[in-house]
């Protein structure tokens, strides 16, 4: 046998390491060698395939030829040329300077560029909006969508259409647009099984995504469902940084359906999977999820070294500009201080977190963390304190249009708090009615308030 003919250690390294497609390509032609020449029951089986595909499919290519259909494939998957990069790259940066409106004729003029790479790049612009700019997201998985309808039938890609109607859904979650999110997701589903999409990556997204919207809407079983596939799927194809990714939600799906020790394995094993330095937002994501599981058990203090431990590593997040991460942790921090009985600490913090979301045009976050408050100034006796932020919490509400059964809510806790009434109870549940309307507007909860 010839030395090419065999599987080398560096082959592999280079193939599961993605190094370079050439590596694979030349797997592709050993594998080829070895059943067509070293093993007879190998030949016996093709050809005898071969011979039933062309009988019922009336198809002159040999099974064996068919290897070069998969390197013609494995083509389009080829790094990009420094050209085309730099093309893409140039028209991506023009787009970003121009207004939303003038976006899609600079696209259709780029006719040249009209292919799988440029529909990728739009994607891509999408996913780095979310979650900060859901309406940016929104508009260039649109445009992606539109750009790959332009597509001839044979560079029409519907792995890639799949996920950009699946970002368009999930940009419509953050909006709180959630009937537009749940009709977008069935597109995209719609397509995954009329085009028989099979490529894992694609069905991972797609089934991450959407999971996202049942843990939003409190359909955990669903959203547990999806997640465990997802992260199925992820790990089939070795993409780690995706199978931490994919935990992380699952563990935040655990922790919603008040199983914190579940949401804690699962938050580990999602450590395992992300290396601090490559996947660093990602790895604070899934430390921030560890310490909320210890804080939700009343395990403050592990819930504090927790994130001390990584303490270097989340400054040097926050001074890259990850905003995200400063904030929950602020409001996790503010949270533990209450907790604890250490007000000034607490009402510091989480004033900064109201302030901040009342800036974000996050008028659920502002009014969760009023409520926050308003308990804290309850609980050491300062009702006139209490009242005040309750009346700021439901200003908020009715300015933002907030459902009316949470209006009510929050208009029957500033009476039990003006009359001087005992209204500890009420205050906990403002704040989880809050919570559950801001994800699902119809959503009812047993409310003492809503029948006093």
């Amino acid at each position: 046998m010839r030395a090419e003919t065999h599987v080398s250690r560096k082959l592999l390294h280079d193939v599961y390491e993605e190094k370079d497609c050439a590596a694979l390509l030349q797997l592709l032609d050993i594998v080829r060698e070895h059943l067509t020449q070293l093993c007879p029951a190998c030949k016996e089986e093709a050809e005898a395939f071969s011979r039933r595909q062309e009988r019922h499919q009336e198809s002159n290519a040999p099974f064996l030829q068919r290897f070069e259909t998969v390197s013609r494939a494995l083509d389009a998957f080829c790094p990009r040329t420094e050209d085309e990069t730099a093309s893409i790259d140039a028209l991506m940066s023009s787009l970003r300077s121009l207004p939303a409106e003038e976006r899609w004729s600079v696209l259709v003029a780029a006719e040249g560029l009209h292919d799988r790479n440029l529909a990728t790049a739009l994607i891509e612009e999408s996913r780095s909006c979310t979650p900060d700019e859901p309406a940016q997201a929104l508009l260039w998985a649109q445009q992606a969508d539109r750009l790959l309808r332009l597509l001839d039938s044979k560079a029409r890609a519907a792995d890639l259409q799949v996920l950009a109607i699946a970002y368009q859904a999930n940009a419509h979650r953050l909006l709180g647009q959630l009937r537009a999110a749940e009709e977008a997701f069935s597109r995209s589903r719609l397509i995954v099984q009329s085009f028989e999409v099979a490529d894992p990556a694609a069905i991972a997204e797609l089934d991450s995504l959407q999971a996202s919207l049942y843990v939003d809407l409190r359909r955990l079983d669903q959203a547990q469902h999806l997640l465990h596939r997802a992260a199925f799927l992820f790990k089939s194809i070795r993409a780690d940084e995706q199978v931490g990714r994919v935990l992380i939600q699952l563990g935040i799906a655990y922790e919603h359906d008040a199983d914190p020790v579940a949401a804690l394995e699962i938050t580990h094993e999602a450590l395992t999977y992300l290396d601090p330095e490559r996947h660093r937002h990602l790895f604070l994501c899934a430390v921030l999820s560890n310490a909320r599981c210890h804080y939700s058990q009343g395990d403050y203090e592990t819930a504090l070294d927790v994130v001390a431990f990584d303490e270097d590593l989340i400054e040097v997040e926050i001074a890259s500009g990850n905003t995200w991460l400063d904030y929950n942790l602020r409001w996790l921090r503010g949270r533990i201080a209450a907790a604890q009985g250490r007000l000034d600490e607490a009402e510091r913090l989480l004033s900064s977190v109201r302030d901040e979301a009342v800036g974000r045009r996050a008028p659920y976050d502002a009014i969760v963390a009023n409520t926050e408050l308003a308990f804290i100034h309850y609980r050491h006796h300062r009702r006139d304190l209490a009242l005040g932020l309750a009346n700021e919490a439901l200003a908020l509400a009715r300015a933002h249009r907030l459902p009316q059964h949470a209006i009510a809510a929050l208009k029957v806790l500033t009476d039990t708090l003006r009359q001087g009434q005992p209204a500890a109870h009420l205050l906990h549940q403002a704040t989880e009615l809050i919570r559950l309307a801001r994800w699902n507007p119809t959503a009812q909860m047993p409310f003492d308030l809503l029948v006093s």
